[in-house]
């Protein structure tokens, strides 16, 4: 019984499938006018195959050679009728043999479009789970002006200008509108078009229908003449100034929310392995021997006293030589005047002015005396965690009885932050550093999705 709905229910599917490719793959067909390589053999060759055979009930076809785009994948996906069980639960639970037509558009030939089409509750459950719409597009409510699409369809849109001008009169004769719809369009599934997908190809128009049976191809002739059509709809679509200007806000917002997201996530990730081997260190230090914990703190001590010791390779700091800081003493005290600092601040001032010049701390004969303790200093605007802004001293402490061998170092901290609360860029690096930021956000957000990607595909 297996071995026989094995053989049949294969031989459905083939037939199905090999009914699609005669009519619209085929010679004088509608892919054969729109493309010049069909299949995925050379198109030269006659007796090259059309279709991919992946599974019995999974067949793939191949199409490339069109301006706008790189390629087509068309991908049918039918009822497992070889598997008796699957028939059977099938005869309880209808479902449909689906095709899905993917189209990779060059990137220059597709603006900042997302947009989609679907039946209503589709519409719904796909401006909810899919990210691009979720985070672009909104339902577009019906115009009153112009005719729109059946009351049965929903219109998703990043904006009404895009909707208006992808939701053509051709395609509401043909397809979507009141009249077409209840005849040519019930296998219709829907449409999703953007330039926001994830994976290798980033600019995607995707078609779902529904297949009919083998002796009722032609039926679906309209829906399958969507395709090209929209391919050079999308290609020639050009955004408003206007409309252009909220869809580059959007992308540079939502790059600036996924790199906040990215950093979390791997200070998350951190925080989690480090968690993770401290409980390792923790079992391991229960099964230990009292001898061998002994052992273990006093390698411990050791590490922590040679970590202690200044660094051979020591970072440096530099000043700003027009600093007031930097000046004679004569300069210097001028300068500060001119601060009209109160009395305790002004004596707090000369001091630190007397502690962290070049020549105090990082010059060639203070740092050999006053500057052992010192193994690095990192200021930035980019840490991660809650407090992005930060400045970091490191110093090596000395003994109970020279701890005023660090005065210097320490005097080093409030005057590192009343320099950078005063510093200001220039106009120049401003841009830069503005620019290197961006860049390093959309990178992020890259590596978010691509990493997002991976997750869901494993």
């Amino acid at each position: 019984m297996f071995g026989i709905n094995f053989f049949t229910g294969k031989r459905e599917n083939e037939n199905i499938a090999l009914a699609w490719v005669t009519k619209f793959a085929v010679k004088d067909s509608i892919f054969e006018k729109n493309f010049s390589l069909l299949g995925v053999g050379d198109s030269k060759d006659e007796d090259s195959p059309l279709l991919l055979k992946e599974g019995q009930n999974v067949f793939k076809f191949y199409a490339s050679g069109r301006r706008f785009c790189q390629g087509l994948l068309a991908t049918m996906e039918l009822q497992s009728r070889h598997d008796l069980i699957s028939r059977l639960f099938n005869m309880v639970v209808p479902c449909k043999d689906e095709i899905t037509f993917e189209v990779f558009m060059n990137d220059d030939a597709m603006d900042q479009v997302v947009f989609a089409l679907a039946k209503k509750k589709a519409a719904k459950t796909m401006q909810k789970e899919v990210r691009d719409l979720q985070r672009f597009a909104s339902l577009v409510s019906p115009p009153s002006n112009r005719k729109w699409v059946v009351d049965d369809l929903a219109v998703i849109s990043e904006s009404k200008e895009v909707a208006g001008d992808l939701i053509t009169e051709v395609v509401l004769e043909q397809v979507f509108g009141d009249k077409s719809f209840e005849k040519y369009g019930k296998g219709f599934i829907s449409m999703h078009f953007s330039d926001q997908y994830v994976g290798a190809h980033k600019k995607k128009l995707v078609f779902k229908f529904a297949l009919p049976d083998a002796n009722h191809m032609a039926d679906m002739t309209r829906l399958v003449a969507l395709v090209p059509h929209y391919i050079d709809l999308i290609g020639r679509h050009k955004l408003s100034s206007q409309a252009r200007s909220k869809t580059e806000a959007a992308r540079q917002k939502a790059a600036q929310e996924a790199y906040k997201e990215y950093q979390n996530a791997r200070q998350e990730a951190l925080q989690k392995k480090k968690a993770d081997q401290r409980k390792l260190m923790e079992e391991a230090e229960a099964k230990l021997s009292a001898e061998a914990l002994r052992k273990k703190e006093a390698k411990e001590r050791a590490r922590q006293m040679k970590k202690s010791m200044p660094k051979v390779k020591m970072t440096r700091g530099c000043f700003n030589r027009n600093h007031p800081l930097q000046m004679d003493e004569e300069r210097r005290l001028y300068k500060l005047k001119d601060w009209a600092l109160s009395k305790q601040s002004w004596q707090r001032h000369r001091f630190a002015a007397s502690l962290v010049g070049s020549k105090q701390v990082f010059g060639d004969k203070a740092f050999e005396k006053y500057g052992k303790g010192f193994i690095s200093m990192h200021f930035s605007d980019q840490y991660v965690g809650a407090h992005k802004k930060k400045l970091v001293f490191k110093f090596a402490l000395p003994d109970a009885n020279h701890m005023a061998d660090m005065t210097r170092l320490v005097a080093l901290v409030p005057h590192y932050i009343d320099l950078i609360g005063r510093y200001k860029l220039s106009s120049q690096a401003r841009s830069k550093t503005e620019a290197a930021r961006q860049k390093a956000a959309q990178e992020a957000y890259k590596e978010y999705q691509n990493a997002r990607q991976e997750a869901l595909q494993k």
